[in-house]
């Protein structure tokens, strides 16, 4: 009697080659999945970052303070006393007050005004353990401006706000509310957040594709919110009638400058927009110098 035969040796290479691939598709899912996790985790859960700076290394005279946004986080800051008339400066994504120190310096030694910094939740020395791209930091500064009218020596009619990149973008998320400011400079803000991450090859060095799709969906199930709703484009007609001033860097690879010029164009009047020829993100204070400094007093002149 014939014995039965076993597979033969192309059938067992094809089985072999099967289960390779298999184990490599899968290592290649585990991988895009967990470089996935580890961008959306950068974004939602920042390191706080506390620097040795405060105003007095920069020369200016400060008072620590501290009050909850309107959610009931703890939130830290600095108080720089001055003129009644008063703007609140607000920092990047993964910053802390530390950042806008030069900010705040020629606000308060060329404006006069006084100045308050914050540290945004999950940032600096604030409570929080989720950034949100500036969704619900812009409860963080309605805490500020809830802060700001028991000040005895703040006009909480002639508040302003400057904000660069994250700190820009709670600004403009404001929308109605932002009436309660009397001027606005947004410095680097992006149009939403779908757009922000999906510049993978810029902040993440990865490919647009898969992780235009993961990178989101992680970011999502982390913070609770998806990106794309994260909109200051959608938010910037409702500013008006509060004045805006919209500032961007003209070489800034993160965050283009289409960003601000879309902004502009939703935005209601009175508006302005300035892009400084050479510079990165954030950084067109640093490259316009004396420039920017002049055009944000003046702003702030004619508005606080």
């Amino acid at each position: 009697m014939t014995q039965p035969q076993g597979p033969t040796l192309a059938a067992r290479l094809l089985r072999l080659g099967g289960f390779a691939l298999a184990t490599s598709a899968a290592g290649l899912t585990f991988a895009m999945f967990t470089l996935s996790e580890r961008a959306a985790r950068s974004i939602v859960f920042p390191p706080h970052v506390v620097d040795d700076r405060t105003p007095a290394t920069v020369g200016l005279s400060y008072q620590d303070v501290a009050f909850p946004s309107t959610d009931g986080i703890a939130l830290k800051g600095w108080l720089i006393p001055g003129s009644p008339a008063t703007v609140v400066v607000a920092h990047g994504h993964g910053g802390s007050k530390s950042q806008v120190l030069d900010y705040a310096r020629f606000l308060r030694e060329q404006g006069g005004y006084t100045v308050l910094l914050l540290d945004f939740r999950a940032s600096g020395q604030s409570d929080g353990e989720k950034s949100t791209l500036g969704f619900y930091e812009r409860q963080d500064l309605l805490g500020a401006l809830d802060f700001l009218g028991r000040q005895p020596g703040v006009d909480a009619h002639h508040i302003g706000g400057l904000g660069l990149s994250m700190g820009a973008a709670a600004l403009l998320l404001l929308g109605p509310d932002a009436q309660r400011l009397r001027g606005i400079v947004a410095d680097s803000s992006f149009i939403d957040g779908h757009s922000l991450v999906s510049h993978f090859d810029r902040w993440f060095r990865l490919p647009s594709w898969p992780f235009s799709v993961t990178v989101p969906w992680a970011i999502e199930r982390f913070a609770g919110l998806a990106p794309r709703d994260v909109a200051p484009v959608k938010a910037a007609p409702f500013i008006a009638p509060t004045p805006l001033f919209i500032i961007h860097g003209g070489a800034d690879q993160g965050i283009p400058a289409t960003d601000a010029i879309a902004i502009h164009a939703a935005a209601g009047e009175p508006k302005q927009l300035w892009i400084v020829p050479g510079a990165e993100h954030g950084a067109a204070l640093a490259v316009a110098g004396e420039e920017y400094k002049q055009r944000v007093l003046a702003f702030f002149r004619s508005t606080l």
